[in-house]
């Protein structure tokens, strides 16, 4: 008996349900496809960062299950409280308050099979597409495998039924009360209106934008001048209170100030009364999607941003295999060094002469607050930059014997807002730039940005050193490095030592000797994992705001049909009310971007800060720009969805 009602229930729950269950598959599929991930003995063997790569992995793989299983068990509190007069009539029909509880999680296992077995099934595909992206950026062959896939099964499988188990454990206080009266009041409790005294609605709407400003200048102090775990703290406590605070009254003033002097039935009038009453139930979830829009943005650009970064990382650095840049003029240490590699199929080879100048009119303009005692410009004459130029694909630039070029990498794209096209003064004489080039030839070797001028130019003068470059056939990097490592020791050169977090230390080789493959690989692996991890769990924040904020929406469809078949009544024609609910729908969308807009801008800038010495502001605006397509895409399908199941109950 109990069963077959409960299984009635749950078939008329997915179908009200819908979009949460469709969450839900999603973020077991996520789940599913990083324990594919995490299984993988191929990226396990790549380097030892492999293992900080799989730790990585599986901290997103837990955050973003625990965030779902927060999910649930506010979608039980939420639908317990919904259904409250329907357990309200199984009391009147004699069922005691355990049998109540039996029944409703018999439906919620009952869809939790469901959402299982869908969510795995497309697990096998994302699985296998994120495999393809992985296998992609670590230069893998793909080839279809079930390696780990019964353990991704049996982990994904298990995680997700402590999700479930959370919440079961929480339901206990929902169903504690047994009184017929507490489950028919129960749901009345979510429609009481937040609405307060306008004076003091008004004071609490100034209140929080103080708040807000304060809290974002704090938070964008914190980060630029003075980072401290107090200062950013108290900044983030200011954003949450001040977010909440508009949320629940920041509409209400808005509806006053759209709906002045135009009390006449018009559907914009309409859309704002019945988004208000809403919007004034639910105040406190706004403010926590906004605060998850946040969240989400923020996460996926950085996401974004470190996989594009290590595609132009990977053709910047790659251009040349071993480089050593000989700045103490150690001659024999070289010679040692060059012999070493040459054991191991030289390809090309590049010996770079560096001058130095305190001719440092550039450098004043790029680096502003640096010490003009420390400020030296870079100069490397134009044979050895088109040697360079050529060894790295590139074809040959010539120059006048007035002018000059500038050699700099993706990092630094904002050379050409800060120098200007114009003369400039080396040696002793007036040189005119002909252009600022940012082409990927390993020009962090030499210096972050150098300036090329005709060889007579320099005849004078005498290298500050040299720096060499070798391409190399196919190699062991490790061997290579083993064998580098061991001589320096030996000689007593070009080593540093290096810590871990727990303090044992080791020694490796200077900052001054780099081989390519190896610095790419680390930077592969800890990127491709940080970008993964922070990708999916920006995600699971989309997709949780937008279920959330659906379901919130789609639980009022009874009480408003109610209202869309009065307005049918007196004459509104079938479109109009199409568009009423339409407008409704998108207010509702809408309102938590524009409560987490401003927190997202200054995310943004937060993000450009952190990152400018690595890449310029474009660059991230860019990336940032990539991330707010993607998020808009999936909420318009969550409001393109939630629209249509609204549309079909209230007015079809």
């Amino acid at each position: 008996m109990l069963f077959k009602l409960s299984f009635r229930n749950a078939k008329r729950t997915f179908s009200d349900y819908l979009i949460y269950m469709i969450t839900v598959s999603l973020a077991i599929a996520m789940e599913f496809a990083l324990n594919r991930i995490v299984f993988i003995d191929e990226i396990k063997s790549l380097s030892a960062v492999a293992e900080g790569f799989t730790y990585m992995l599986i901290f997103a793989s837990a955050f973003m299950m625990f965030v779902v299983a927060l999910m649930i068990k506010y979608m039980v509190k939420f639908i317990v409280d919904k259904r409250s007069n329907e357990f309200g009539l199984y009391m009147l029909m004699g069922i005691e308050t355990n049998k109540i509880k039996k029944i409703f999680w018999i439906e919620q296992i009952l869809l939790f099979f469901i959402s299982l077995v869908f969510g795995i099934l497309l697990g096998i595909l994302l699985g296998e597409a994120l495999k393809v992206i992985v296998y992609n950026f670590l230069g893998f062959n793909y080839s279809f495998k079930l390696e780990g896939f019964m353990k991704s099964i049996i982990v994904t499988t298990g995680v997700t039924l402590a999700a479930y188990l959370f919440s079961y454990v929480f339901s206990f206080r929902l169903f504690r009360k047994n009184k017929i009266i507490d489950w028919i009041n129960r749901e009345n409790k979510n429609e009481i209106s937040k609405v307060k005294n306008k004076y003091v609605n008004n004071i609490i709407f100034i209140c929080s934008l103080v708040l807000m400003v304060l809290g974002l200048l704090l938070l964008n102090f914190t980060f630029k001048y003075n980072l401290d775990i107090f200062g950013l703290l108290v900044s983030i406590l200011l954003i949450i209170i001040s977010v909440y605070g508009i949320a629940s009254s920041g509409f209400v003033i808005l509806n006053k100030l759209l709906l002045k002097d135009n009390k006449n039935f018009t559907n914009r009038v309409l859309s704002i009364r019945f988004t208000g009453s809403k919007i004034n139930t639910m105040s406190k979830q706004l403010g926590t999607l906004a605060i998850l829009f946040v969240l989400s943005l923020s996460l996926m650009s950085l996401g974004v941003i470190f996989a594009n970064y290590y595609k132009s990382f990977e053709d910047e650095y790659s251009k040349f295999d071993v480089v050593f840049a000989n700045e103490r003029n150690d001659e024999e240490f070289a010679k040692g060094l060059s012999n070493i590699v040459l054991k191991f199929d030289v390809e090309e080879y590049s010996e770079v002469p560096v001058y130095k100048t305190r001719d440092i009119e550039i450098f004043k303009k790029i680096y502003p607050s640096y010490r003009e005692k420390n400020m030296i410009e870079t100069i490397v004459p134009l044979s050895v930059y088109n040697n360079l130029r050529t060894a790295s694909g590139y074809n040959k630039i010539s120059l006048k014997d007035n002018e000059f070029t500038i050699q700099t990498f993706f990092q630094m794209q904002d050379l050409k807002e800060k120098i200007p096209l114009g003369e400039y003064t080396f040696l002793g004489r007036e040189y005119k730039l002909k252009n600022i080039n940012y082409e990927a030839m390993n020009t962090a070797a030499i210096a972050n940005y150098y300036v090329v001028l005709n060889d007579e130019e320099l005849q004078s003068l005498k290298p500050s050193y040299s720096t060499y470059l070798w391409n190399l056939g196919d190699y062991d990097y490790n061997e290579l490095h083993d064998e580098l490592l061991k001589y320096a020791i030996i000689e007593g050169k070009e080593t540093t030592e290096l810590y871990t977090i727990i303090g044992q230390e080791w020694v490796d080789l200077s900052h001054n000797i780099s081989i390519s493959e190896m610095i790419l690989n680390e930077y592969l692996i800890s990127l491709t994992g940080s970008a993964l991890s922070l990708l999916l769990i920006g995600l699971i924040f989309i997709l949780v705001m937008c279920t959330v904020l659906s379901m919130n929406i789609l639980s009022e469809m009874k009480i408003y049909k109610k209202r869309y078949e009065i307005l049918k009544k007196i004459g509104v024609s079938k479109n109009k009310l199409k568009s009423l609910v339409w407008n409704q729908i998108l207010i509702l969308f809408i309102f938590p971007l524009i409560l987490g807009l401003p927190v997202a801008l200054v995310a943004v800038i937060i993000i450009s800060q952190i990152f400018s010495t690595m890449m310029v502001f474009s660059y991230i605006v860019m990336n940032f720009l990539t991330t707010a397509l993607i998020f808009v895409l999936i909420y318009l399908i969550y409001m393109l969805a939630t629209y249509k199941t609204y549309k079909s109950a209230v007015i079809e």
